[in-house]
């Protein structure tokens, strides 16, 4: 319409950029957004980056990086690339690289991750198994 080319428009409510949701730098890769506000239920798959600010109840499949807002909140299964956390999880936690809580993190999980960054003031409850992502089956 009015000459624009479609393709071109972005959906900007699921596309963001990249350096600006996870702290990355990279402009080229795309991030979906989960806004404040918004509760999903059931199981999500992506190949991108995510942005968590408001809440998963179920299973989240990311082949990237995870980055959950202090709004954010997720129970369930996490299965992702990296995942850095400053708001409430509770569940399975499996991360193929590192897992960073924030001092505001509250997690209650089983974790199982090739490495593990905890700030000042986060809480943790649970089970971690460290460098050991890969050698289960």
């Amino acid at each position: 319409m009015f000459g624009r080319n479609k393709s071109a428009v972005a959906n900007p409510a699921s596309t963001v950029n990249t350096s600006a949701a996870t702290g990355t730098g990279s402009a080229n890769a795309a991030t979906s957004v989960i806004a404040s506000g918004t509760v999903i239920t059931g199981k999500i798959t992506t190949t991108e980056n995510l942005r968590l600010d408001g809440r998963i109840e179920g299973d989240l499949d990311c082949n990237k990086r995870v980055v959950m807002g202090q709004s954010g909140s997720m129970e369930g299964k996490l299965n992702t690339n990296d995942t850095s956390i400053k708001g409430s999880f509770t569940g399975d936690l499996s991360v193929k690289e590192v897992v960073q809580l924030h001092k505001t993190a509250v997690v209650s999980a089983t974790l199982v991750a090739d490495r593990l960054v905890v700030e000042e003031g986060a809480v943790f409850d649970g089970d971690i198994k460290i460098g050991q992502r890969n050698k289960q089956k």
